[in-house]
Formats: structure tokens, C-alpha cells, sequence
């Protein structure tokens, strides 16, 4: 009895910690007033149902607020909805424009997705080299899946060729940034959710910190301001998302 009194106390206890609305409130909060990193959080809490019930409408909503913004991350959240018309009109031409402004950050799922857009022709004119280039950038940038995709052009386009796109993409890659991976962004091929593990909201906060102060020293701001090549950097704090941490009692 005693230890089923123990068990349900320490149940009420985990509900009551997971259940507080500071979080979902101050992210709320943020995002309306147009912090890019809080739109997208909470963008991808409608995507996954994180905190909050599933919704696409929402979920595209916030993301598209922070892909104005040029935040790579969402530029290309959002290009896959729109790639698949999820939560918003289909736009595949509007789709294949923001995976490549993101591949051209240095974002590897949007290099990867990019590749696929070309392989396809969708959003773009097919092109095999084209996609072959891109699949290159991308695996070299730590994309696994490209390596096959890439691999699989090879046997399609000559051996010749394959070797002076390799040389294409390996200039290429060197005038590109390059941002830490993000296990969460959505891949072509894959439902959303599918690349998200289960972990605890402050390991994915430490995640997106992560990617996001990498792409600080990259020249990515957070706030849009100096993605087109303005000059204008945007001085960041050391983690963006430290506000938004489960707040310990002492």
C-alpha cells in the first residue's frame, strides 16, 4: 500500500512538472512577438504534437513566420509542407525555391531534399548532374541518406562525368557555410515525426541550441537580418533557448 501511495505521488508529481504552462505560454508569447527560433519550436510542436494537440494549420503557420526570417531550419520545415501541401496549398515551385535559399546556407536536409527536387523535377527542371552535385554537398556535409542517392546516379550518368561533378561539388562546398546537423528538419520521402526520437523537451532544446549557435558562427541570424548578404550580423545570447528550459525548484 504504502509503495502504491509512493507511486502515485511520484505520478502526480511528473504530471505536475510536464503539465506547467510556462513553457507553452512564454513560447506562445515569443513567437507572436516574431522571435524566429520561438516560431519554430512551436511550429514543430504542432508538427509533432509536442505540448500540444497535432495541428498542420498551426504548425505551417509558425513556420512560415520563421522561414521569413531565413532561418535555415524552417526554410526548409516549411518547404516540405508546402512540397506535400501539408497544412497549406501545395507550392512545389515555391518548395524547391526555400530548400535551395536553405542549401545555400550550408543546411545539409535541405541540400539533401534539394538533390531529390532535381533527381524528380519537381519544383525544378530535371537535371541528374545537377542533383548528383547537390547529393555530393550533402553527404559530404554528414547526410547519410545521400550517399545512396548519389550512388545511384552513378550508375545512370557517365563515370567521366560523375568525376567532374564531384570536382563541381567539392568547389562547390567550399563557398558554403556549414550548419551543424538537425535530426528533427523533414526530409523528402519520410513522414514528419519520422526522424524525431522520443527524449525529453530539454534535450531537444539543447539540440536546436546547438545547431542554432552553430549557424550563428556561420553568419545565420536568427532574426533575417543579414541572410541576403546585408553584412548586418545579429549578436545572439549564448543559447537561444534558455528561457524556455524546465525551471528547477531549489
Amino acid at each position: 500500500m504504502k509503495k502504491l501511495l509512493v507511486s502515485m505521488i511520484l505520478l502526480a508529481t511528473a504530471f505536475m512538472l510536464f503539465a506547467k504552462p510556462e513553457f507553452s505560454e512564454d513560447l506562445f508569447n515569443k513567437a507572436q512577438k516574431g522571435d524566429a527560433y520561438s516560431q519554430l519550436i512551436l511550429g514543430r510542436c504542432y508538427l509533432n504534437g509536442n505540448m500540444v494537440s497535432k495541428d498542420a494549420l498551426s504548425a505551417t503557420q509558425w513556420l512560415r513566420l520563421s522561414s521569413a526570417s531565413n532561418l535555415p531550419n524552417a526554410m526548409n520545415d516549411y518547404a516540405y509542407c508546402l512540397y506535400y501541401g501539408y497544412g497549406v496549398d501545395k507550392d512545389i515551385r515555391e518548395a524547391g525555391r526555400l530548400f535551395k535559399l536553405a542549401a545555400e546556407k550550408g543546411f545539409a536536409p535541405a541540400q539533401y531534399n534539394l538533390g531529390l527536387c532535381y533527381e524528380s523535377g519537381t519544383g525544378y527542371i530535371k537535371d541528374l548532374n545537377e542533383a548528383y552535385i547537390w547529393y555530393q554537398i550533402a553527404a559530404a556535409n554528414g547526410m547519410d541518406q545521400a550517399i545512396g542517392t548519389r550512388d545511384s546516379l552513378e550508375s545512370i550518368i557517365a563515370s567521366e562525368i560523375c568525376e567532374d561533378l564531384k570536382e563541381q561539388a567539392k568547389i562547390k562546398l567550399q563557398t558554403l557555410p556549414k550548419l551543424k546537423l538537425d535530426s528533427d528538419s523533414l526530409i523528402i520521402g519520410t513522414s514528419i515525426g519520422a526522424n524525431t526520437k522520443t527524449v525529453s523537451l530539454d534535450d531537444k532544446l539543447n539540440s536546436w541550441s546547438a545547431s542554432f549557435k552553430q549557424g550563428s558562427q556561420s553568419g545565420v541570424s536568427g532574426t533575417g537580418t543579414d541572410s541576403l548578404g546585408t553584412g548586418k550580423g545579429t549578436e545572439k545570447e549564448p543559447d537561444p533557448f534558455a528561457r524556455y528550459r524546465t525551471k528547477k525548484k531549489d
